[in-house]
């Protein structure tokens, strides 16, 4: 039923109009058009013709004020423009040329105006600008399509409201400007697109000039325009909830709950029901809950996050095979199952609702909904959730690729880091695995993983003297830290204090303590140190407490320096300063040998760094491998050591603490076989033979220059040392030629080793790094 009452609609424009420009005619001229087209309509078209004939000239021309007296033309133009289902439900009125105010429509459409409509604005979209009015980007896009032949799409608008159930709803607003007509005032003014030419983003600022241009007093909109609400929430929310997706990380869980909860409660119509989702994963074949975007699980608290040691049997069966578990929905929907009914009974909730998500035939997470109190579910209102399954199963299969993602993150980074050099070796091992494991009936094992006759360079970067540095920084903060007790307890009105033997007893501690960081054998105590500190002192603070008013200032003094180590703290941050210089070297030293043949590389962290790369033709089979490669990557390892010493140089005047390295390289001529190690994830050496490399790498960082008490490594200095004579003069060759370089000086020392345990015939070269 049509019925007219003038309102304006500044829920889609800043501007009020007057009315002028109203008319019938573009629609009257229309359907004389159209007239005598289709048989079938022509009598209805003829019949919506005659009338507005008859009432303008009974009537008048339209107009705002005259409205009320047009209600039977805009009942057939109602009539002829909606089919007969829409009409009882449709929220359609006509409008101004430009929508300002609406004068005529169904009660649906006035009962809409009666919401505050909240637009919501689509930057990606629009057709100038991201801030461009609404009502001015209708008129632009009107004045260009119709007097300057550039074809406009009016897109829909979309508005946000709160129901009457305080429940989030969405709507479309269509504006059909099929009966409106546009004319300048004047000569067609011309306009310049130069302003727009080869911009990215239009800002407002760059279209000024145009829109300057295109006046829009110098045009008249003639006729009137039809608007038309639709509801949107199902497609809004099933758009936003894609975007969301794809925006997963740029949410934080409380915002993408509630937004998530806020979208499904408006497609449910229902405000008081709480829902949560979650993916499923099997890890070793044993299925694993995850945390999703809610932390109300009900069904399955107890299982997520992989608690599954007691498990229960129905629930690991249902896991298996999984289906729509209901409670108080209705008597023909509701699971039978005792168990799960009783268990749902526990929870105190009205109804409830289970639904598996699979994504391409495959689990991939659950979506629970449920209520509470007198409110219930129902199947009218589970249907609503139909549209919604497609976007929620993407997102649990999402979740559960991005809890998959980090799961592998993991291992790489922290148990077996699979280079690409090497992880061909473990898939053809795998593969043959699931290959056998086909057609055998007894348990596989993988095969062990061995690469022969590989060449290791090792090389060793470490800080002089980090322990003495650490230690130093250890005593220097806790004898601040004992300065400030002693300074403390000389505030101690002594004679109220309320256990003298107590007292006595802390006394003696500090003088312990006091002693312990005087001698050279610290160390020793750190353990009881830092105890007498974290335990002891904060329980004797506390037992002064409102002894004296004076006293209790000196708390707060001292209170605003616990946990404070400034020594400590420097140290550290001096310590990781040098170690990023020190690692970001060896990793460009890893590029460059990556770069000419594929070698494994292991590196390892100390108050340092060492690292070892292996490299052969066992590491790459379908590369050949050159031996002379083992000379360049060597000479590279040379240069990556004076660049890093001349660096660490550099950085004193910025450390906090000052800090030394030395350097250190070991050549071993020979090739070794190493393997992969389950039970450390890792490669090691293989065979007797082969130990005896890492039994000498581990030792030769401390090894004394024989006949001296001088140790091999020094700062400044580039130690390498190698076994036997064979490689001694292509290494001062190697040495020379860095020389050349003017990273090094050319002078080399070649030194004889102490013996080592086990080891003997060590020899060395050694050579200055130039500042």
């Amino acid at each position: 039923m049509i019925k007219t009452k003038n309102v304006y609609i500044d829920k889609l424009t800043a501007v009020t109009s007057d009315g002028r420009g109203l008319s019938l005619s573009n629609f009257y001229n229309c359907l004389k058009t159209l007239n005598g087209t289709d048989a079938v309509t022509d009598g209805i078209t003829q019949m919506v013709v005659d009338r507005i004939e008859e009432m303008e000239r009974a009537k008048g021309k339209l107009s705002l004020h005259t409205a009320p007296d047009f209600l039977e033309v805009f009942q057939l133009i109602f009539g002829w423009v909606n089919n007969l289902a829409e009409r009882k439900t449709t929220a359609w009125g006509v409008s101004t040329p430009i929508p300002s105010v609406l004068f005529a429509g169904t009660e649906s459409m006035y009962s809409m105006l009666e919401h505050t409509l909240q637009p919501i604005i689509d930057n990606s979209s629009g057709l100038f600008c991201k801030n461009a009015i609404v009502v001015d980007n209708i008129m632009y896009e009107l004045v260009l399509d119709r007097l300057y032949g550039i074809p406009m799409t009016i897109n829909p608008y979309l508005y946000e409201y709160i129901d009457e159930k305080g429940i989030k709803k969405y709507v479309q607003l269509t504006v059909d400007f099929s009966y409106v007509s546009v004319r300048p005032v004047a000569d067609l003014p011309k306009i310049d697109f130069s302003c727009v030419n080869k911009r990215e983003m239009l800002e407002e600022a760059n279209i000024q000039p145009l829109l300057e241009s295109i006046h829009l007093d110098n045009f008249v909109f003639e006729g009137f325009s039809m608007l038309k609400f639709t509801d949107a929430t199902v497609d809004f929310v099933v758009d936003r909830i894609q975007e969301m997706i794809a925006d997963f990380t740029q949410y934080t869980r409380t915002d993408f709950i509630n937004s998530l909860l806020d979208k499904i409660k408006s497609v449910l119509d229902k405000e008081d029901v709480h829902c949560s989702l979650f993916p499923i994963l099997y890890l070793n074949g044993v299925p694993i809950l995850k945390e999703g975007v809610a932390r109300n699980y009900l069904l399955f608290s107890d299982y997520i996050d992989g608690n599954l040691d007691n498990i229960e049997d129905h629930i690991l069966k249902y896991l298996e095979a999984p289906f729509v578990l209901a409670y108080h929905i209705h008597p023909d929907f509701d699971t039978k199952n005792e168990y799960f009914v009783g268990k749902i009974q526990s929870l105190g909730i009205r109804s409830y609702v289970c639904f598996p998500l699979k994504h391409q035939g495959e689990l991939v997470g659950f979506l629970e909904l449920h209520t509470r109190g007198d409110s219930e579910l129902s199947p009218p209102i589970l249907t609503r959730l139909s549209p919604l399954f497609p976007v929620l199963t993407l997102l649990g299969y999402d979740l559960r690729l991005r809890f998959k993602n980090k799961l592998e993150t993991v291992i790489l980074q922290h148990y077996t880091a699979l280079q690409p050099a090497v992880q061909w070796r473990f898939n053809q091992a795998a593969a043959k695995y699931l290959k056998d494991d086909d057609n055998a009936s007894e348990i596989l094992n993988l095969e062990r993983i061995t690469f022969t006759d590989v060449y290791p360079l090792y090389g060793g970067v470490d800080v002089k003297d980090s322990t003495m540095l650490r230690n130093l920084a250890f005593r220097k903060d806790n004898k601040r830290h004992l300065d400030r007790l002693i300074n403390l307890m000389s505030y101690l009105p002594e004679e109220r204090y309320p256990d003298m033997a107590a007292l006595k007893s802390f006394k003696r501690k500090v003088v312990q303590v006091e002693a312990w960081l005087s001698t050279d054998n610290r160390g020793e105590y750190m353990h009881d140190i830092t105890a007498f500190f974290q335990e002891e002192v904060p329980t004797f603070v506390l037992t002064l407490s409102w002894l004296d008013s004076e006293l209790d200032k000196q708390i707060k003094v001292y209170a605003e320096h616990l946990g404070a180590n400034y020594y400590q703290d420097a140290f550290e941050t001096s310590l990781q300063t040098v170690n990023t210089v020190i690692s970001k070297n060896i990793g460009q030293l890893n590029d460059f040998i990556q770069s000419k043949f594929p070698s494994y590389f292991e590196k390892f962290r100390t108050d340092g760094i060492e690292y070892d790369f292996y490299v052969g033709q066992s590491i790459s089979p379908s590369i050949a491998f050159n031996p002379s490669l083992l000379r360049l990557f060597r000479r590279q390892q040379l240069i990556s050591m004076a660049q890093i010493s001349r660096q660490i140089g550099e950085l004193q005047d910025n450390l906090q603490v000052a800090m030394e390295t030395t350097q250190l390289v070991f050549v071993h001529p020979n090739a070794i076989d190493i393997s992969f190690r389950d039970d450390e994830r890792r490669f090691d050496v293989e065979g007797g033979y082969n130990i005896r490399y890492q039994m000498i790498k581990k030792r030769i960082d401390k090894v004394l220059i024989r006949g001296t008490k001088e140790r091999l490594v020094q700062p400044g200095k580039i130690a390498v040392v190698v076994q036997g004579e064979a490689e001694v003069s292509i290494l001062i060759e190697d040495l020379l030629s860095v020389a050349a370089l003017g990273l090094i000086e050319s002078h080399v020392e070649e030194l004889i080793l102490e013996e080592l345990q086990g080891v003997s015939g060590l020899r060395a070269l050694r050579v200055n790094v130039i500042s």
